[in-house]
């Protein structure tokens, strides 16, 4: 059975590749960032909503 069309990987997916391929990439460091990114936006997400609450 044959299937569905697949998309391509993203190019990002690909630099990402050959950056690793060269030895210029982490991916661990990679991953810290965007937890901390994450943690960040969370974290304004939450003062803001607050800050909303107690405005109202």
């Amino acid at each position: 059975m044959e299937q569905g069309h697949r998309q391509r990987p993203a190019p990002v997916g690909r630099l990402v590749a050959r950056l690793a391929l060269l030895g210029e990439y982490d991916p661990a460091l990679h991953g810290r960032t965007r937890l901390k990114k994450l943690r960040i936006r969370n974290y304004e997400l939450r003062m803001e909503y607050e800050e909303r609450t107690l405005n109202s």
